[in-house]
């Protein structure tokens, strides 16, 4: 699947929600990457501090994940 909210509710933990708002915006752009003429629209409003954003908060859900699943 690519819905990043359905893999976390199946993992069964509780994510801040800080992090979950962040994955649920990461789902929502799978969605026009698959469709040129959306994907071109979203790419014209990325710009370096944008992917940089993107980027770190990606690391900040793997970290989080990562630690969670040790439990």
């Amino acid at each position: 699947t690519h819905d990043l909210i359905y893999l976390i509710r199946k993992m069964k933990i509780e994510f801040p929600q800080e992090l979950y708002d962040f994955v649920n915006y990461l789902s929502n752009l799978s969605v026009p990457t698959r469709y040129s003429e959306s994907l071109q629209k979203m790419l014209s409003k990325f710009n370096k501090n944008h992917i940089e954003f993107m980027l770190k908060n990606t690391e900040e859900v793997r970290k989080w994940v990562k630690k969670s699943v040790q439990k």
